[in-house]
């Protein structure tokens, strides 16, 4: 059975078998001049059981190409499918941006407009955040100005005090030294004299020591109006230790 299909591998190598053998045995006789071939009958039966096997490659052959030929087809229906919904698409975008801008919009350049937008965004949100903490550091700068004035009014109110002390004390000494006079009046001039000279000491030290208490408070007043000068200056630096200082020695 002859077959106008094109050959496949297995098929051609079988012809290829088959030919060797042929040729291996061909020969001219003297009488005439015409080619005969001469098979064994192994050979031939070889061939005949060939033959089956390759009618059924060809016909595998056959239904495999055309199951590729269908799905050939298929895939470029999809694909002519494809390409007219893409063709529509762009078509319809451009029918858009025409009656939406009056133009056609460059995306790419779209893009990087958009990107310098959303940069440009992000720089005004960090400008507004860092007014915000501006405004914060100047309200917490302000607060402890007046934290300040608070506690110089506090020592000013603590010196005013101190002095009242002194002056009671002194007082108090001047009276105690009237007593201890009349005392030495009444008693033996010796004694007298020992006590006389032990209230003067007395007297001298305690007014010395409340010196020394009016003078650190002084000090303390001019430190305070010192620091409060600072703050008061642009970007003046907050001693906030001399504070905590303070607080603890009033």
């Amino acid at each position: 059975q002859e077959s106008n299909d094109p050959p496949t591998g297995k098929t051609l190598a079988a012809n290829d078998s088959a030919n060797k053998t042929l040729n291996s045995q061909q020969c001219q006789p003297n009488a005439e001049n015409v080619d005969c071939f001469i098979i064994s009958q192994k050979a031939f039966s070889d061939l005949e059981r060939r033959l089956p096997q390759l009618q059924e490659e060809i016909k595998n052959d056959k239904s495999g190409l055309r199951s590729m030929q269908r799905e050939l087809a298929k895939l470029e229906k999809q694909i002519s499918a494809k390409e007219s919904t893409l063709k529509e698409q762009k078509e319809l975008s451009r029918e858009l941006q025409m009656l939406k801008f009056g133009q056609l919009i460059d995306m790419d350049a779209l893009d990087n407009v958009e990107s310098a937008n959303a940069e440009a965004e992000l720089e005004a949100e960090m400008n507004q955040l860092s007014k915000e903490c501006n405004r914060d550091i100047a309200a917490v700068q302000k607060q402890q100005v007046e934290l300040k004035e608070q506690y110089l009014g506090i020592t000013n109110e603590n010196t005013l005090i101190l002095k009242e002390i002194a002056q009671v004390k002194a007082r108090q000494l001047f009276l105690k030294r009237e007593m201890q006079r009349e005392k030495e009046n009444r008693n033996d001039t010796r004694e007298n004299s020992a006590q006389k000279q032990k209230s003067i000491y007395n007297y001298e030290e305690e007014r010395k020591q409340l010196q020394s208490l009016v003078n650190i408070q002084a000090e303390r007043i001019q430190n305070l109006k010192t620091e409060i000068k600072k703050l008061k200056r642009k970007d003046g630096h907050i001693d906030i230790s001399a504070i905590q200082l303070l607080q603890s020695q009033l």
